[in-house]
C-alpha cells in the first residue's frame, strides 16, 4: 500500500489540549491537517487547515504553547559550564 492511498483513506488525531474550557484538536484527514476547537456547548469549528504538515505543526505549537523551538540548545548550554 502506498503512503498516499493510506493518507487518503484514514483520518487520525495527532494531538489534543484543553485551554480555557475549549478542546483543541490537531488531526490529519485526507492528506490535510486540521486544527479545530470544540466549545463547552459542543460546537466544533475548524480554525486552521493546511496540506503542509510543518506549517500546521508550527501553528499547533503556537496554540498549544509548545515550549522551546529547539530542544538541543538547552542541552548544549548545560554542557558548556
Amino acid at each position: 500500500m502506498k503512503a498516499r492511498s493510506f493518507m487518503k483513506k484514514y483520518s487520525f488525531v495527532v494531538g489534543e489540549c484543553l485551554k480555557e474550557d475549549q478542546k483543541y484538536q490537531f488531526r490529519c484527514k485526507d492528506r490535510n491537517y486540521h486544527i479545530s476547537v470544540t466549545t463547552p456547548e459542543g460546537t466544533e469549528k475548524i480554525i486552521f487547515r493546511s496540506g503542509n504538515m510543518q506549517e500546521a505543526y508550527a501553528r499547533w505549537r503556537e496554540i498549544k504553547g509548545g515550549g522551546q523551538k529547539n530542544g538541543h540548545t538547552s542541552q548544549k548550554r548545560s554542557r558548556e559550564k
